[in-house]
């Protein structure tokens, strides 16, 4: 009976294996057709599962919801360490006293990130990569930054760093959990 929160969810992919196991299973996206379709392929699956238009800046859920909260691949679309801030303050308040999140974002070894024109400090330009180009993108420096700057906000955080091949990508990412106090 745990309420599982997926931020960023698209389809809901993330939650499936949650809701397998009989978890109250939430997600948020920005775009409110993708909110409507992860609708259908939950009932279409026999699952419960309840989608609502959101960001990771503004989730509209009441404090202190949530077990868990996912947010796959979905931080780093933040464009400034306010905007940054603001989003992981708010995974802050959604979540329940001992809640825990989980979170991935573009790493050092990322193509992404390599293509990318960095303008400042954490802030990069996409460049030659998808419908994302001319979008700017917070991108961590280092698994130590992350690390630090979640330790501002939450307990028991680990930081860790995965590289996949993907055909010709190199995709690398930062993984990261913690726990609220």
């Amino acid at each position: 009976n745990e309420k599982v929160l997926d931020v960023g969810c698209f389809f809901g992919n993330n939650l499936f294996p949650f809701a397998a196991k009989g978890a109250n299973c939430f997600g948020i996206d920005i775009h409110e057709n993708i909110v409507k379709k992860a609708e259908i392929i939950y009932k279409n699956r026999g699952y419960v599962g309840k989608f609502a238009k959101g960001s990771n800046t503004s989730i509209p859920h009441p404090d202190n919801s949530f077990d868990l909260l996912l947010s796959v691949n979905t931080i780093h679309y933040e464009s400034s360490q306010e905007s940054l801030t603001k989003a992981i303050q708010e995974f802050k308040r959604v979540l329940k006293p001992g809640g825990r999140f989980y979170f991935s974002t573009v790493g050092t070894n990322h193509d992404i990130r390599k293509k990318a024109k960095k303008l400042k400090k954490n802030i990069y330009e996409i460049k030659n990569w998808d419908f994302r180009d001319g979008q700017n993108f917070y991108f961590f420096e280092t698994s130590t930054d992350l690390h630090n700057f979640l330790n501002k906000f939450f307990k028991n955080v680990e930081v860790g760093e995965l590289t996949e091949q993907l055909m010709e990508q190199t995709l690398g990412f930062y993984l990261a959990s913690g726990e609220k106090e």
